[in-house]
């Protein structure tokens, strides 16, 4: 299995889900990444074997979109369709 990289940016600050003081707020991010990683760790780049990585940014928490990153576009391409993003 691959590790996939996912990075939170909230009020463009970068956070780290673990140390969040609410445990909903720590949950509910976990429950994110557990349902991306589920669907595409999977997932390489058939040319450079590269894993996908994500940023989901927004202004709060109840307000995050999920950014797809990867070494090409082509990557960037497999992984939003497998997301229906």
């Amino acid at each position: 299995m691959l590790e996939i990289p996912f990075a939170f940016e909230i009020g463009g600050k970068a956070i780290n889900p673990a140390e969040l003081n609410d445990p909903e707020e720590r949950e509910l991010l976990q429950n994110i990444v557990d349902s991306i990683v589920d669907r595409v760790e999977d997932m390489k780049c058939p040319v450079h074997n590269q894993a996908p990585r994500f940023l989901c940014h927004g202004d709060s928490i109840d307000e995050l979109s999920l950014e797809v990153l990867g070494c090409c576009d082509g990557l960037v391409d497999m992984v939003r369709n497998r997301l229906d993003i």
